[in-house]
């Protein structure tokens, strides 16, 4: 039967009700499962309304009669009762659009524009469904929407950050309108091939021999890149506000988090910074800071990386459908890479290896520590050896 309750946290009413699972038990009757739904409103009465139509619905559906008609009566009914919005009932358009505006100020720029594309081609693949209430958004259209961007030739990765910027809105969609379940969950590409080539770190005789090939901003970016694991831009973005000489600190904005914190300066890199006259405000890097990205990458692999040796021609996307592009080894971004791997080394705990990189997941920053053969064989030839006594001869075969 029907009920409401009332959760300590909410003032509104939520409908408890039973709906089918599918299931059919050994007698041939259907089987049912409880669940709750917020009614959106603290009139009682009206609650225990939603929760009765919600349940004679359910019943219609399990008996196989919840016509269109049928489903026209059911909402007719629900908005008749007029005790506020039908959960789920915002058109999932204006729900994603409202949710975006509301994200986007938590978010780097460009991690702001990776959720709007992401939004903009869900919406665009739902075509006139945009304007369909968020409970009727099922996971076949999400996975829709999967299958056609992998179609279009789309990486694993690509597809699989689109679906994981969905599942986020709808789990504030589930907050917000007690869905039932999220559509976007558990859809994402299995077995997403990586890139066949992985960033490789610069060992520090490497790092060394970089900082001693080049001069004026490029030693002071490779010096920056190097001793507080920034990213690139994160690095020609850095102002002279942002550097604290007095106290051996700078603070660094992080590209993909928006997050601000502040760093240590390793020694080395403190001494360039005074040896530059730092001025009072403005970029450190004046010059760089008005190149783009892509310039200044280009510029380290095709001219200074050559410098000490090392030269690679520039991995373009796969022929492989679908495995994305691949990276190149070496790369400023190299250096955030190294400097991990190089803390590693020194025994610093993983914890503060993420503190000074700026990783909030473990297992990332674990990718980006690299072990090399001489310490993964020092590390194993630590185990003690056991004792093999000589063997018999082995008998002659007959």
């Amino acid at each position: 039967m029907a009920s409401v309750r009332r959760k300590p946290s909410s003032s509104h009413w939520f409908a408890c009700f039973k709906i089918p699972t599918g299931a059919i038990d050994a007698a041939g009757r259907a089987v049912f499962r409880r669940v709750q739904r917020s009614t959106g409103t603290d009139d009682r009465s009206r609650a225990l309304q939603f929760a009765l139509s919600y349940e004679r619905a359910a019943v219609l559906a399990s008996e196989r009669r919840f016509t269109e008609q049928a489903a026209r009566a059911f909402l007719a009914e629900l908005q008749a009762i007029g005790a506020g919005p039908v959960a789920g009932g915002e058109p999932v358009g204006e729900f994603l659009r409202r949710w975006l505006a509301g994200r986007a100020p938590q978010l780097a720029p460009h991690s702001r524009e990776r959720y709007r594309l992401a939004v903009d081609q869900f919406l665009a693949h739902l075509g006139p469904r945009a304007g369909a209430p968020l409970g009727d958004i099922t996971p076949r259209e999400v996975a829709g929407f999967r299958d056609t961007a992998t179609a279009a030739g789309k990486s694993p990765a690509t597809v699989n950050k689109a679906l994981g910027i969905l599942a986020l809105a709808f789990d504030e969609a589930r907050a917000q309108h007690g869905l039932e379940r999220n559509p976007a969950r558990g859809l994402n590409v299995r077995g997403a091939k990586r890139a066949r080539q992985q960033r490789s770190p610069f060992t520090f005789a490497q790092f060394a021999a970089l900082v001693a090939a080049t001069a004026g901003e490029w030693r002071t970016l490779i010096l920056l890149c190097g001793y507080t694991g920034a990213r690139q831009q994160e690095a020609t973005q850095l102002r002279w506000e942002q550097v604290d000489l007095a106290a051996g600190r700078l603070t660094l904005a992080r590209q993909k988090n928006a997050d601000t914190h502040w760093l240590p300066l390793h020694p080395a890199l403190a001494a360039h910074l005074r040896a530059l006259g730092p001025a009072a405000a403005g970029p450190v890097l004046p010059e760089l800071s008005r190149h783009l990205r892509r310039a200044i990458s280009n510029h380290f692999r095709r001219a200074i990386l050559p410098r000490i040796g090392l030269r690679q021609a520039y991995a373009p996307a796969s022929a492989e459908k679908g495995a994305g592009r691949r990276l190149a080894p070496y790369s400023l971004h190299s250096l955030r890479h190294s400097l991990s791997t190089w803390l590693a080394a020194a025994g610093v705990e993983e914890s503060m290896r993420m503190r000074l990189i700026g990783h909030e997941n473990a297992s990332v920053n674990r990718g980006y520590t690299h072990r090399d053969h001489a310490a993964v064989a020092a590390a194993l030839a630590a185990v003690p050896t056991v004792a093999t006594p000589a063997e018999p001869p082995a008998a002659p075969e007959t």
